[in-house]
C-alpha cells in the first residue's frame, strides 16, 4: 500500500513538472481547428506561421490538451515525387513566315508555364523574337520583346530546337514573332513545353508559394544599382523572383546580400550570398539559400549600360506540410517561437504515414502571443502558479512520508 501511494505522489509531481517543461519558452500559439476522425492530417505551413518559426522548423510543436507534444513529421511533398522530365506536346494553330517575319501561334492550356521548346528543320542561326500571349487569339499581351534565339543541333538526324524561358504566364495561346532580318525564315515543325510527367498514382505537384508583397528601394549610381527589398515579416523564402524593365535588351551579374547586423545600408549591405546573371531571356526566379531575412539587398552590375528598373520582387517559399497523427477526442495547438529549441527527436517516419497524397488537411486558427502568466510562459517567468503547486505536492509527499515514518517508529518501539 505504502508503495502505490509513493509512486502515485512521484508521478503526480513530475507529471506536472513534466508538461510545463515540454511548452515553456514558447512565444506564440494557434488552435488546430478541424480533427473530425482519428487520422493523419496535414498542417499547411503558410507563410504566416513561417514568420514565428526559425527556416528548420526545429521550434515547431503540435500540442494536445496536456500540453505533451505530439510527433509530426515536415515535409516538402514535391520531394517525394518521381520526377521525369518530359516534353508536352502544343498544337501550332498557325505558322506563316518572310524573309521580314516568321509568326508562331501555340496553344495553352491555361495553366502556368515558364518555357516553350520549338523542333526545325535543321538551321544554326541566332535571331531575336517577340512572346505574346492571349486567351481568346484577338487580344494579344506582350511577355517578353526581346527574347534571343539559339538553335541547338542534335546528335543524329536533320533537326535542330530552341527553347525560349520567360517568367511564369498562364495564357491559353501563344504567340512568337521571330525578328528574320531579310534572312530565309525557320522552319518550325513542331511545338512543346518542358515540364514533369505526370504518370497516374504519382503525387500531385504543388506550386511555389507567395509571401506577402514586399517594399523597394532603388537607387542608382554610375555603375551599380542598388535594390533594397523589405519584406513586412521575416517570411521564409528560396526563390526570389524580379521583374525588370527599362532595357529591353541585357546581360547582366547580381548579387544577393544578407544584412550581418542592424547596421546596413547600400553601401554596407552586409554578407554576400549568391551571384546570377540576370538577361532579357531568363524567367528571371532564382534559388537562393533558405532564409527568414527581412531586409536584404540585390546589386545589379551596369557596367557602361543603362540601368535597370526594378520593378518587383517576390519572395517564394517550397510548398510545406507539418503532417501530424490526431485524434478527435482531444484538442491541439501549434506551439511557435522558441530561440532556444532545438528539433525534437520523433519516431514517426515516411514510412509510417499511408496514402500521402490524400491526407486530410486541418486549419490553424489566428495566430495569438502566449500569456506570460497562466498557460505556456517563458522560462524566466517562474510562474507562481506552477511554483506554488509543486511545493504544494511536494509538501503533501513529505508529510505523508514523515506520518508514516513516525507510525512505523512507533510501532517498533512498542
Amino acid at each position: 500500500m505504502k508503495k502505490k501511494l509513493y509512486n502515485f505522489f512521484v508521478l503526480l509531481v513530475f507529471a506536472t513538472a513534466g508538461a510545463e517543461a515540454q511548452t515553456a519558452g514558447y512565444h506564440y500559439q494557434a488552435p488546430v481547428i478541424g480533427n473530425p476522425a482519428d487520422e493523419f492530417y496535414n498542417i499547411v505551413l503558410t507563410p504566416e506561421i513561417n514568420a514565428h518559426v526559425k527556416t528548420d522548423y526545429s521550434d515547431l510543436r503540435i500540442v494536445n490538451d496536456s500540453g505533451k507534444w505530439v510527433p509530426h513529421l515536415v515535409r516538402i511533398p514535391n520531394n517525394e515525387i518521381v520526377k521525369d522530365a518530359v516534353t508536352r506536346h502544343r498544337k501550332i494553330l498557325k505558322k506563316a513566315g518572310t524573309k521580314v517575319l516568321t509568326e508562331i501561334i501555340t496553344e495553352g492550356n491555361g495553366k502556368e508555364i515558364s518555357n516553350l521548346v520549338f523542333t526545325l528543320k535543321n538551321a544554326v542561326t541566332e535571331r531575336y523574337c517577340t512572346l505574346t500571349g492571349s486567351d481568346d487569339l484577338k487580344s494579344w499581351f506582350i511577355i517578353n520583346d526581346s527574347i534571343r534565339i539559339i538553335t541547338v543541333k542534335r546528335d543524329g538526324g536533320d533537326i535542330s530546337d530552341f527553347e525560349l524561358r520567360f517568367p511564369p504566364v498562364s495564357y491559353k495561346y501563344f504567340k512568337i514573332s521571330i525578328n528574320n532580318n531579310g534572312k530565309e525564315p525557320l522552319n518550325i515543325i513542331h511545338a512543346g513545353t518542358i515540364g514533369v510527367s505526370e504518370t497516374p498514382g504519382r503525387f500531385r505537384h504543388y506550386p511555389a508559394v507567395n509571401n506577402p508583397t514586399c517594399t523597394l528601394f532603388q537607387k542608382d549610381s554610375a555603375k551599380i544599382s542598388f535594390i533594397r527589398v523589405e519584406q513586412s515579416a521575416p517570411f521564409h523564402f528560396e526563390t526570389i523572383a524580379l521583374k525588370l524593365s527599362g532595357v529591353k535588351y541585357y546581360n547582366r551579374m547580381a548579387d544577393l546580400y544578407f544584412p550581418v547586423s542592424v547596421h546596413h545600408s547600400f553601401s554596407n549591405p552586409g554578407r554576400l550570398v549568391q551571384s546570377f546573371t540576370v538577361s532579357n531571356n531568363s524567367t528571371l526566379q532564382f534559388r537562393v539559400p533558405v532564409s527568414n531575412a527581412k531586409t536584404f539587398y540585390i546589386l545589379i552590375r551596369n557596367e557602361d549600360n543603362l540601368p535597370l528598373k526594378v520593378d518587383d520582387v517576390k519572395t517564394l517559399f517550397d510548398y510545406r506540410v507539418a503532417t501530424v497523427y490526431l485524434e478527435r477526442s482531444n484538442n491541439y495547438k501549434l506551439l511557435l517561437d522558441n530561440a532556444g529549441e532545438t528539433a525534437a527527436n520523433y519516431d514517426l517516419s515516411l514510412e509510417d504515414i499511408p496514402l500521402r497524397d490524400s491526407i486530410s488537411q486541418t486549419t490553424i486558427g489566428n495566430i495569438t502571443a502566449l500569456p506570460t502568466t497562466a498557460g505556456q510562459v517563458q522560462p524566466q517567468d517562474n510562474s507562481p502558479k506552477i511554483i506554488w503547486l509543486t511545493i504544494g505536492l511536494a509538501a503533501i509527499a513529505l508529510g505523508f512520508f514523515t506520518y508514516r515514518l513516525l507510525t512505523d517508529m512507533s510501532r517498533s518501539k512498542s
